[in-house]
């Protein structure tokens, strides 16, 4: 039986979770510089690898996670302090460049990216985390317990795009921990729909 294991890509010790598809996969923190070319590739390949390091990704809060295939990077996404618009006296943090190659994609990997980003925001501490969607992926979100946060609006160099909002003080005060709070019921999910975002 194969297993998805999370843990630090510097550690040897990695934690069997249970599966979710049929192949291993290993979610990790890894560095600024693994996240760039599935970046460019996923979500903006007119940039160079050098236009996709986003303001913040060597911050020492900033985490960067890689999900891994064997050997092959497969998944990436980031996690960033900084509040939404309008709030900016809210202890947030921010999902930005969550991407997954084709072949990967609608298995289950960008759900763990997200659990993964989530769960170290409740580490901070932080009470909320958002991001902006793009229109193709909105659906993705809401499956997931984010909610839209005002119109969707152009995005330069993205596209259409709406704030996305996960309330972590909300999901507390309901379940009473948000220690085992899963997303989704993936690998569930429509052939026309893109996860990618910025």
């Amino acid at each position: 039986m194969s297993h998805r294991k999370i843990g630090n890509y510097a550690s040897s010790k990695m934690t069997p979770l249970p599966v979710v598809s049929n192949y291993d996969v290993m979610i990790c923190s890894v560095p600024t510089l693994s996240t760039l070319q599935l970046r460019r590739t996923v979500l903006r390949p007119r940039l160079s690898c050098v236009q996709c390091i986003n303001v913040g990704d060597s911050d020492r809060e900033t985490r960067h996670y890689g999900a891994f295939r064997y050997t092959n990077l497969i998944g990436v996404a980031s996690v960033y302090r900084q509040p939404p618009p309008q709030r900016p006296d809210v202890m947030a943090w921010r999902l930005r460049g969550m991407a997954v190659t084709k072949v990967a994609r609608h298995q289950g990997i960008e759900e763990e990216l997200l659990h993964e980003c989530v769960k170290y925001t409740r580490s901070k501490k932080g009470n909320l985390f958002w991001c902006y969607a793009r229109k193709s992926a909105i659906r993705f979100y809401k499956r997931n317990g984010f909610s839209p946060s005002g119109e969707i609006f152009d995005f330069p160099g993205v596209g259409p795009v709406v704030l996305m909002i996960y309330d972590i003080s909300l999901v507390k005060k309901k379940h009473g921990t948000a220690e085992n709070i899963t997303f989704g019921t993936a690998p569930v999910c429509s052939s026309n729909e893109k996860i990618p975002l910025d």
